[in-house]
């Protein structure tokens, strides 16, 4: 099953975000429910461990209601980035 967050009118209006989630595909392999997590763009420092944390818990709940116990998570990030003003926030090697 595909779980649509991303719609085409989403990107009409300019006075609204446009959500960075698109979609959350479910699929029953092995007796546990997986999940690939598609997201177009994801900030690191910001959102990325609670992009993480909101997936995980969802695909938890929809394994219960299903009576299945949780697999794998995928994530597809087509932007994972830092913006310049808190690269300092991130450990740098030397």
């Amino acid at each position: 099953a595909y779980f649509s967050i991303w719609h085409p009118e989403d990107q009409s209006n300019n006075e609204v975000r446009i959500p960075c989630t698109l979609g959350y595909w479910f699929n029953y392999r092995g007796s546990s429910l997986n999940c690939t997590y598609h997201i177009r763009s994801c900030d690191a420092v910001r959102h990325f461990k609670n992009d993480i944390y909101m997936t995980c818990r969802l695909v938890q709940y929809v394994a219960k209601k299903l009576g299945v116990k949780p697999g794998v998570l995928t994530m597809w990030i087509g932007s994972f980035h830092v913006f310049k003003s808190e690269k300092w926030k991130i450990k740098q090697k030397d």
